[in-house]
């Protein structure tokens, strides 16, 4: 993936700090390194468990499907 321009001026004005600016910054940097990043498969997790009582529009979709299916099962045994 290619850097974006904004990240490329930032780089190029880290070579213009001195040791306490570069210090001052890593450290106002820690808190979002040392952040979580949570995989998109456990974020998705969580949301269809807090919400798996909710249907999608594609399981409302199948269940009206379903629905007909067996409407025209039952006229077309009579």
């Amino acid at each position: 993936m290619p850097m974006s321009q904004a990240l490329e001026r930032v780089l190029e004005e880290l070579q213009h700090l001195n040791p306490d600016e570069r210090q001052q910054l890593l450290e106002a940097l820690r808190p979002a390194a040392a952040a979580r990043v949570v995989p998109r498969v456990e974020v998705v997790d969580r949301v269809h468990g807090k919400y798996a009582h909710v249907r999608t529009s594609s399981e409302a979709f199948c269940a009206r499907k379903a629905a007909e299916i067996a409407l025209e099962d039952r006229s077309h045994r009579q």
